[in-house]
């Protein structure tokens, strides 16, 4: 079930949150993508090869499927974007590790919610912000972007052209279900 947030009204709270206290929601910010370890576990690590017997070992077959779904997302955004003419958004660390982490709150609470502190955690000088929120079977990102699509207000932030950064959480739960996460912000 998908969930929108651009509204002019929740800008403006959050350009007053983040004038008021940029430094709580920057530090928030950066001790997430910290905690979370943004690309430790979502590549292979090659273990030199040195003759030892001690590799070190790839990703897990859930931190694969975390990945691709993920994958499968961003891929799904940029094509969707080309399709009506749009370039595809920057796909930035930070913001991912916000949407990562917010991904993780809502799996772990079992409720599909926007982050009400999304523009405090954006990096500074983001002059927009917005969000989709969503979750779906594991290993089926489709039909979650297809019901976006399909929504008046995920869509516009799908195709607005007033965004160029965006990242994207993951995370799957134990009942086998997707918790995704889009966050877009704006800095050009």
């Amino acid at each position: 079930m998908p969930c929108s947030t651009t509204t002019p009204a929740l800008l403006d709270r959050g350009r007053r949150r983040a004038s008021a206290g940029r430094s709580r929601g920057s530090l928030v910010a950066v001790v997430v993508p910290l905690l979370l370890g943004l690309g430790a576990a979502t590549a292979p690590v090659a273990a030199a090869d040195t003759g030892s017997a001690h590799a070190v070992a790839g990703p897990t077959a859930a931190q694969r499927a975390l990945e691709g779904d993920r994958t499968a997302l961003y891929d799904l955004l940029d094509a969707t974007r080309a399709q009506h003419g749009l370039a595809p958004l920057r796909r930035d660390p930070w913001v991912q590790g916000v949407a990562q982490a917010w991904a993780g709150a809502m799996a772990s609470s079992g409720a599909l919610r926007h982050n009400g502190s999304l523009r405090l955690q954006l990096p500074a000088g983001s002059s927009a912000g917005g969000e989709n929120v969503g979750n779906g079977l594991r290993g089926q990102p489709v039909p979650l972007h297809e019901a976006w699509l399909a929504s008046p207000g995920h869509r516009a932030n799908a195709l607005s052209g007033a965004y160029d950064t965006v990242g994207i959480g993951v995370v799957h739960d134990r009942r086998g279900k997707l918790w995704a996460v889009v966050d877009f912000g704006a800095y050009g």
